[in-house]
């Protein structure tokens, strides 16, 4: 119990050290122009956060690790399609029009499904690697990740005005 609640306040405390990294990635500034020497990038800080708290024997990290960075290379993908839509809600931000708010809640909608889908073919790759208490264990640390990382940036974008007149739809 002990162990399980420091574990968890090391997740959060690493989160909140990861959070900034991860705003960065995601107002388009790679690690490599923002990155200072000696201090770790997001996917660094991403897999330290999974090596400590998910016990691999050694059998299983040469099994999780390879699948871990196929799951990464999908998910940096996905981040960036993501990064587009928020800036194309920048772009328009004052004067969204009816179409444009509909498009933006489908893309909206789209990428919460394809990250589903992602998530799911990662769970498929790693099912039978691990046991299914590793593998609980894991996507609870993807899961608090991510939420970590959507809350900073939920936080940074402001809500639409409703009220504001909308532009005429094309």
């Amino acid at each position: 119990m002990l162990k399980t609640r420091l574990a968890a306040s090391w997740v959060m405390a690493c989160l909140a050290i990861t959070l900034p990294w991860s705003i960065r990635a995601e107002a388009n500034l790679s690690p490599s122009r923002v990155h200072h020497p000696g201090k770790p990038s997001l996917e660094q800080d991403r897999k330290r956060l999974i090596a400590m708290n998910l016990s691999l024997t050694e059998e299983e990290a040469k099994a999780f690790w390879p699948l871990y960075e196929r799951f990464a290379a999908d998910l940096s993908k996905w981040r960036e399609r993501r990064q587009q839509h928020i800036g194309l809600l920048g772009e328009n931000f004052d004067n969204l029009s009816e179409k444009e708010a509909r498009q933006f809640i489908e893309e909206r909608l789209a990428l919460d499904e394809q990250r589903l889908r992602i998530l799911r073919q990662h769970y498929q790759r790693l099912n039978g690697k691990l046991s299914a208490r590793k593998l609980a264990t894991y996507f609870q640390i993807e899961a608090k990740i991510h939420a970590y990382v959507e809350t900073g940036i939920a936080e940074h974008i402001p809500l639409l005005d409703e009220t504001a007149p909308a532009t005429a739809d094309d």
